[in-house]
């Protein structure tokens, strides 16, 4: 498909009156929750005008931040644009004390700010920023990557004709970066669905030459097997169920020790994926509406 055949498909599938409630996190957060599917904690909403605690107290402030952060002492916090896309606005800290006062440690530059410097730089924006937990990531996805949740986008159909997973590749960070998408420098793999082996691992500024190892860590990829499939697929597929009149998403999944857990749907999901799956858009469009 073009450009613009997949916004048609994807506008067939998933209904623009109903792509809102996956796009802005505070809803498919809401979502996500209710539906009982594991991810991260949510912490906060943080907006000038809208923002609220997830024990119900307002967040509108650098004071109310303060306030919040005197209360996750210890914990590591991921900050993110409530409508923000491939990893751009991403912040995690580490809440900490310094004299009497709690201040967010940024984990990409170890740089320390307090709630008004944080406000000062960001409390304006009119998209507000999502707080949760950060993720322990399983040992088995931490050793290739470290800095980053490396996370697997799952490709999930979900109508009267197909309710599956069609495809699937992880997304690795590199070293000192916080983020795993492909368009913040991150690397990618395809993995057999039925196996979750991977496949090859590329670079995608250089994506004619398949990589022996990661560049950082030196893992060798190819046939190394992630945690907890059976588990994640199942996931996608009840993810997917929560959202109504939703028939396709690309699903980001990151795997704790214990299970897989839910990052974010994309209801819009980058099409250039198809083809780092090897996936015929036109052929799957048939499927799903039963075609031969």
């Amino acid at each position: 498909m073009n450009r613009s055949e997949y916004r048609a498909f994807v506008a067939h599938w998933n209904p623009n009156d109903f792509q809102k409630a996956s796009q802005h996190k505070l809803l498919e957060k809401s979502v996500v929750s209710m539906a009982k599917l594991p991810a991260a904690r949510f912490t906060a909403f943080v907006h000038r005008l809208q923002g609220r605690a997830a024990q119900g107290r307002a967040l509108r402030s650098a004071e109310q931040l303060e306030s919040l952060l005197r209360h996750c002492i210890g914990q590591r916090l991921c900050f993110k644009q409530a409508e923000g896309f491939g990893g751009f606005g991403f912040s995690s800290y580490v809440v900490a004390l310094s004299g009497n006062q709690p201040v967010m440690v940024d984990q990409a530059d170890k740089r320390e700010l307090s709630a008004a410097q944080w406000w000062q730089s960001h409390g304006a924006d009119d998209q507000g920023y999502m707080v949760e937990e950060y993720l322990t990531q399983h040992p088995d996805v931490a050793r290739i990557n470290a800095s980053s949740v490396n996370t697997v986008r799952m490709w999930v159909t979900n109508t009267d004709h197909m309710h599956e997973v069609v495809g699937a590749y992880l997304r690795l960070g590199r070293a000192r970066s916080q983020v795993d998408n492909v368009s913040s420098g991150g690397l990618w793999c395809p993995l057999d669905i039925d196996s979750v082996r991977i496949v090859e691992l590329y670079d995608p500024r250089d994506s004619a030459r398949v990589l022996p190892a990661h560049p950082d860590s030196n893992v060798v990829l190819e046939g190394y097997q992630l945690p907890h499939w059976s588990a994640a697929k199942k996931l996608a597929l009840d993810a997917i169920a929560a959202f109504p009149h939703v028939g396709i998403v690309g699903l980001d999944v990151a795997f704790i020790p214990e299970s897989p857990v839910i990052i974010e749907l994309n209801v819009i999901p980058d099409y250039v994926g198809c083809a780092r799956m090897e996936l015929a858009l036109k052929d799957l469009d048939r499927r799903m509406r039963g075609q031969r």
